[in-house]
């Protein structure tokens, strides 16, 4: 997982995670970039790019 602070997200952007999922494919199949985009966008192999928004929104909360 990696956070960017841009609302839009490249595939020129996310260089390290690919390859780090190159060397370590196997362990970790699929990265994710959470950002303050609004739409959940793949932006290179096996990493897609989410807004945090809609993250959080799936977390689990006080009901507050």
């Amino acid at each position: 997982v990696e956070v960017k602070l841009s609302s839009t997200v490249q595939s020129s952007d996310v260089r390290g995670m690919a390859g780090f999922l190159k060397d370590f494919g196997s362990a970790a199949p699929y990265g994710v970039v959470l950002y303050s985009g609004t739409e959940a966008v793949p932006v290179g192999r096996g990493i897609v790019a989410l807004p945090l928004t809609a993250f959080l929104e799936g977390v689990p909360g006080d009901g507050a």
